[in-house]
């Protein structure tokens, strides 16, 4: 009963835990829900389909951190829908150009509210765009023009 007991309490600590902190893998299928980062919203914009793609949703940056000549910043994507298709990512344009230090990332899933990490991004850097690419077509499906907020 001991046991029992213990396992209870390891599976029902995992199991909150994993809920609290978000991280947990959501599985093929499953819309995630990632809870808003702490920070400053400093751009903002809406998705608009490509290339004959369907994608909404709207797209936030906020900074997170910085030290002074970089910056820590987090790309939100809420309420996104995409198509369901693999080999999609999330990609960011700064100072006109995709930073090299971080091509992009995977889209975890085609809809729901997705928050990614950059890190080193110059302080002083203007967002101008986020992207949903699709790397085996070589194409753009989505792209959110971003605004500075003030």
């Amino acid at each position: 009963m001991i046991r029992f007991f213990r396992l209870f309490l390891i599976i029902t600590g995992l199991f909150a835990g994993g809920f609290s902190c978000g991280q947990i893998s959501l599985g093929p299928g499953a819309t995630p829900n990632d809870a808003a980062p702490s920070g400053t919203i400093i751009y903002q914009g809406d998705f608009k389909g490509l290339n004959g793609r369907a994608v909404s949703g709207v797209v936030s940056v906020y900074r997170t951190s910085s030290n002074g000549s970089t910056s820590t910043c987090v790309v939100r994507l809420q309420g996104i829908s995409t198509p369901q298709e693999s080999g999609l990512k999330v990609s960011v344009v700064v100072n006109g150009v995709p930073p090299s230090s971080q091509p992009g990332y995977a889209l975890r899933s085609s809809s729901g509210t997705q928050n990614y990490t950059f890190t080193s991004v110059p302080t002083s850097a203007a967002w101008t765009q986020v992207a949903i690419h699709s790397d085996p077509n070589n194409v753009d499906y989505g792209v959110a023009d971003l605004s500075a907020i003030q």
